[in-house]
């Protein structure tokens, strides 16, 4: 006899659980695969489908999971609602590991064609931006000289130093996906070999710092990219290896990480909860230049909440902070550069309703920028050109723009070609201006690839 496909209880029974009709569910699941950049589309009959027995494809099971997941406030996953996790699963082995194997595992599932194909059609997973209080490690093991042939020592962790300085430079410069795939190839390649070979105690934990370093660009470039579950994976190798590093800087960098890219999704409560656990973790008291990077993150969130007064009494003390940086501190890990304060500051006064203040913060930041470091110029730029337009200032918004569409065609960031388009939407609505007219054909729309399709 053939066979019948069997009846979806278990989606039924989370339907019923979360008091969600058809339409219910699918218009979450669309929120969802928007929020990833995708264009899905379905119509009210397919719920009916699954329900009767029918196994939707492995992206759909994880965006309906991912909506149920989100509704009824714990994890759910494909398997829980009777359907298959596909072939390649996301992933989430290396959430399991220990420093090194998590490294080449995660960056291994990025390197397989199949495998990284997979991971970018994971949604953001909002169970996974929750925050982690700061445990100091246990004592590591002593490790075998028979797990490699030679040791390895301060010339190999100041490498990794140096590649950390030169990846984030790269980042910074000209956008996420620039240098992504050697980055994670160095990590795989380069880096997992050292921190499983013999080496002394000092030279170790520097090995794993700049390994937890290296994790963080990574994860900032999958943002950038717009690859939001990888980024999410990377997050949290970064503090995995911040942690057996006994780095609580770099653990509370990597925190205040996380509420930026929640931040920048829209999940707001997530991320004004995880600004303020970065502010939580203990710092050591000389690193003033991390303190005032994560009070200026938390003073943005405090904004969207509502929050004015916690908010500007952020803003002062991540200034206080930044100005007690000490003039020889150096590095992207170290010092936090006024022109990145400055824009947080804008983003403070925007959230508040201050537009004029969101401005001048805005040109400070401008000013206070490198030439070469597009990446942030261009989303300051962007988001300066916005709030000229809704101030009516359509010239000055046309000065601002100009320049950031210029800078934006020497990167590779999603992120930027997003902002800038929407930019350029935006900007459509005053064709009738001269300047504007100008400046939209001096600045033709850039070739761009479709919206992906998953469904």
């Amino acid at each position: 006899m053939p066979n019948r496909r069997q009846p979806n209880a278990s989606l039924r029974a989370a339907l019923a659980e979360a008091d969600w009709s058809h339409a219910q569910l699918l218009r979450c699941v669309a929120q969802i695969a928007a929020e990833n950049g995708w264009d899905v589309s379905h119509d009210r009959s397919v719920v009916s489908h699954w329900l009767c027995g029918v196994q939707p494809r492995p992206h759909t099971a994880r965006l309906v999971a991912e909506a149920l997941t989100r509704r009824l406030n714990r994890a759910i996953t494909p398997p829980d609602l009777g359907w298959s996790d596909g072939p390649h699963a996301s992933g989430a082995a290396a959430d399991g590991c220990q420093g090194a194997a998590a490294v080449s595992e995660l960056c291994a599932a990025e390197a397989d064609p199949r495998r990284a194909a997979d991971l970018r059609a994971t949604p953001y997973q909002a169970a996974l931006a929750r925050p982690t209080p700061w445990t100091a490690p246990h004592p590591a093991r002593p490790r075998s000289p028979r797990e490699a042939a030679d040791r390895v020592g301060t010339a190999e962790a100041e490498e990794v130093e140096r590649m950390a300085r030169a990846f984030h430079q790269a980042l910074t410069s000209f956008g996420g996906a620039h240098a992504r795939r050697s980055l994670s190839c160095y990590l795989r390649e380069e880096v997992t070999g050292w921190l499983r070979a013999d080496s002394g105690e000092e030279a170790h934990r520097r090995l794993l710092r700049g390994a937890a370093q290296l994790a963080f660009l990574l994860a900032q470039s999958c943002v950038d990219d717009l690859a939001h579950h990888l980024a999410q994976r990377y997050h949290r190798l970064a503090l995995r290896l911040a942690r057996e590093a006994d780095a609580p800087d770099l653990y509370a960098v990597t925190v205040r990480a996380m509420s930026a890219h929640a931040q920048s999704l829209g999940h707001h409560r997530a991320a004004l909860r995880l600004a303020a656990a970065a502010c939580e973790v203990p710092v050591p008291r000389g690193q003033t230049g991390i303190r005032s990077f994560l009070l200026a993150q938390r003073a943005v969130t405090r904004a969207r909440a509502g929050e004015r007064r916690a908010a500007l009494a952020d803003l002062d003390a991540a200034l206080e902070a930044h100005q007690a940086q000490q003039a020889g501190s150096a590095g992207p890990f170290v010092r936090y550069p006024f022109a990145a304060l400055a824009f947080q500051q804008a983003r403070t006064w925007r959230a508040l309703g201050d537009t004029d203040g969101a401005v001048a913060a805005f040109q400070t930041s401008l000013e206070h920028r490198d030439g070469g470091q597009y990446r942030p110029r261009v989303l300051a730029g962007a988001a300066l050109a916005e709030l000229h337009l809704l101030r009516g200032d359509v010239p000055e918004a046309c000065q601002a723009a100009d320049s950031a569409f210029a800078e934006g065609l020497r990167l590779q960031s999603a992120r930027t070609a997003r902002d800038l388009a929407l930019l350029r939407r935006r900007l459509s609505g005053y064709r009738g201006s001269e300047p504007v007219r100008d400046l939209l054909r001096r600045h033709p729309l850039p070739r761009r690839a479709a919206p992906r399709r998953l469904v």
